[in-house]
């Protein structure tokens, strides 16, 4: 066993100007050996100590024993700037050569055929002969089709877990303290390329490494720990990217988590080159799912730009709200900084429903959770049955009205599921015990389907369905007629009063507190459906006098009146009025008042209470038009006269619009009627005292 030497360079490390050389990035690597069948490792025999030490350094490598000090002629392990250093050699060195990656002192020797890898092994030897770099026999593969390079497997078929790796991880026993745990973590999250929603696996495991967070290792820490384990023991292959072949990246979001996929068409198989899954920071959870779905995507396009980026690819996501959003005229500030990044890619964005879109659903799943409301773990397993009260609770006056309300409700749904049908089937179809299995198809079971489908339409059913039935709808629902219309329609009412009852049971009742317009359908849908059943309770909650009179309003308030922007050019925004009833003079009983909003020009013209709209017309066109041109905005009160259709046709006609001001409130157009006041005012002054003319 050789005698490896080290010593404690923290001191020479601290006091150091260390050259920032980056190493090579391991994924872009593989990538590199796209195509190859045959593999060579070669491992540089104590790689640091094949280069000098410059003479001015040595002597800040020296190191004491017990009888001599010494110092190093060659480089040692320890000190802070030998890896960049040792990158630095190699990539000068084999840089030229397209036929090998270097990471540190471990070369790959890669090619397509095994004539083609002769010559290319013999140049690198010539190449590390002419340099006088020596490699370690033990540590070197050649001419192999499947070779052990940084922790992986890289074989014709693509990219595998290294297995001694897996073995190691299977073998690995449970953390017992926080330090046990980040070991772990670090060694799964090397792999996490090959692991399927493995941010969403860790979620458990990752919230016990922060800070101030109590040491807890319970049943679901252990089944995510196990889950890593066997995740890792099954990784998929992952294919080598072909750049020659279009890319597809498929998308999904959850709740918590945000997952992707890289693949390739590869013989009309859709297959894997890379996964990817993100947990979702405290910020984040609150955005909306369209949001979520959207980050999903900018995170992917980012993790593989080097991908992706100036060639032609294909996005797929279970939202369809994504794609109206590239086509959206306003966005806010995030979204629109989301959709100039995108701009920097040649993507096509396609729609692809969560149920075909299994693979990528789960990366952003966390485990145990279900897709479907009732698979997979039946209702009243989380639900307790009974729920004891503090005794110092139990007599006081709130408890006791939930508690009467609990009874009230309990009676009323007992008087909704004695509603029974006039069909023996329909009750042996929903009434069926839960120990008989039935087949999806069987023709009882379908035919007992068909009869509750075809029941009475005033049935409510709220039955409580084992989890086997449940299952069996499930399967079928969306994809046979019977199924889909029982599971819709089979739960209907027709009677206004059970409605009523249903509603007031999922707002009014004390036991639910007057929730709000989309709890109070929730609590509602759980059991019941009628047809516009969400619009019914809708409209019941917000006219509850209740919670008008006393829960806080979230809107905003209304603002105070704005002033009517000023007009570029006179007589481009005009407004008018009438005054009418007057006392007859030279036949006309009324005056058509004009305003130019920007030189406050008033234009007054005779008229008659009674003129119609054509007549109105006549006027605006004879003393307005003829001397100052058409005007773009016309702001009127609702006089009968401007909401006629021949007048909002002829103002159509022009290309003018047409602004009216609220209902009963004149504020709205302060200026014409304080010329209509000065008019008025104006004539009361002119007249006689007797007012006789």
């Amino acid at each position: 066993m050789p005698i490896r030497w080290v010593i404690d360079c923290r001191l020479v490390n601290a006091a150091s100007e260390v050259a920032k050389i980056p190493l090579p990035h391991i994924e872009q690597l593989f990538d590199r050996m796209v195509g190859a069948v045959v593999f060579t490792i070669l491992d540089l025999a104590s790689g640091y100590h094949q280069m000098r030490m410059a003479p001015t350094s040595k002597q800040y490598t020296a190191f004491r024993t017990n009888q001599e000090i010494y110092h190093w002629n060659v480089a040692p392990m320890g000190l802070a700037g030998m890896p960049g250093m040792s990158t630095r050699l190699m990539r000068k060195v084999l840089s030229h050569l397209s036929f090998v990656v270097v990471y540190l002192d471990g070369i790959c020797i890669f090619s397509r055929s095994m004539a083609d890898h002769v010559k290319h092994l013999r140049q690198v030897c010539e190449v590390l002969r002419e340099h006088k770099l020596y490699t370690s026999p033990d540590k070197c593969d050649f001419g192999q089709r499947s070779v052990d390079f940084l922790g992986h497997t890289i074989s014709v078929d693509g990219l595998h877990v290294d297995a001694r790796k897996t073995r190691a991880i299977a073998e690995w026993t449970e953390p017992r303290n926080i330090k046990d745990l980040q070991r772990f973590l670090g060694l799964a999250g090397y792999y996490r390329r090959f692991i399927h929603r493995f941010a969403t696996l860790v979620l458990p495991l990752s919230a016990l490494v922060k800070k101030d967070v109590t040491w807890v290792w319970e049943e679901p820490q252990r089944r995510a720990f196990n889950a890593i384990e066997l995740a890792l023991q099954h990784a998929p292959v992952l294919r080598l990217p072909d750049f020659d072949k279009p890319f597809i990246v498929t998308t999904d979001a959850s709740h918590a988590c945000i997952g992707g996929v890289l693949s390739q068409l590869h013989d009309g198989n859709d297959l894997p080159v890379a996964f990817f899954s993100k947990k979702l920071g405290p910020h984040e959870l609150n955005w909306p799912v369209h949001e979520k779905e959207l980050f999903a995507i900018k995170q992917a396009l980012t993790r593989w730009r080097h991908y992706l980026h100036g060639v032609a690819f294909e996005v797929y996501t279970d939202n369809s709200a994504c794609k109206w959003f590239l086509q959206h005229p306003r966005l806010s500030g995030r979204l629109a900084r989301w959709l100039d990044f995108f701009a920097s890619f040649q993507f096509t964005l396609h729609h692809r429903p969560g149920a075909l879109n299994v693979v990528v659903d789960a990366l952003s799943r966390p485990p145990g959770s279900s897709s479907s409301p009732g698979e997979g773990q039946d209702d009243s397993e989380s639900k307790p049955e009974k729920v004891e009260l503090c005794a110092a609770c139990l007599s006081s006056s709130t408890c006791m009205d939930i508690r009467q309300a609990a009874i009230r409700r309990t009676k009323a749904t007992e008087k909704l599921r004695s509603i029974s049908t006039r069909d023996q089937a329909v009750m042996l179809a929903v009434k069926q015990p839960a120990s008989e299995s039935h087949g999806v198809g069987t023709a009882q079971w379908r035919m007992r389907l068909h009869a509750v489908s075809m029941a009475d339409s005033t049935v409510i059913s709220s039955l409580q369905l084992d989890t086997q039935t449940k299952r069996a709808f499930q399967k079928a629902y969306g994809r046979d007629s019977v199924f889909k219309q029982l599971w819709k329609s089979g739960r209907t009412s027709e009677d206004r009063k059970l409605r009523l009852d249903v509603i007031h049971n999922a707002h009014d009742a004390a036991i639910m507190a007057h929730p709000g317009i989309r709890r109070a359908q929730l609590a509602a849908a759980q059991w019941y459906f009628w047809p516009n059943m969400d619009l019914g309770i809708k409209a019941y909650v917000q006219s509850c006098e209740s919670c008008m009179r006393y829960k806080s309003s979230t809107g905003r308030k209304t603002g105070k009146l704005q002033p009517i922007p000023l007009p570029a050019t006179c007589w481009d925004v005009v407004s008018t009025d009438f005054i009418t009833h007057l006392p007859v003079s030279d036949g006309f009983d009324a005056i058509m008042v004009v305003d130019d909003k920007l030189s406050k020009r008033p234009v007054y013209i005779p008229t008659h209470t009674t003129a119609t709209a054509e007549d109105t017309a006549k006027l605006f066109f004879n003393n307005v038009i003829r001397y100052y041109g058409i005007p773009s905005t016309i702001i009127s009160d609702r006089d009968p006269k401007f909401t006629s259709k021949f007048w909002t046709a002829l103002v159509n006609l022009m290309k003018v619009k047409t602004a009216m001001t609220t209902a009963h409130r004149a504020q709205a157009d302060g200026q014409t009627e304080r010329q209509n006041r000065t008019l008025e005012d104006s004539l009361r002054c002119c007249i006689s005292y007797h007012g006789n003319d």
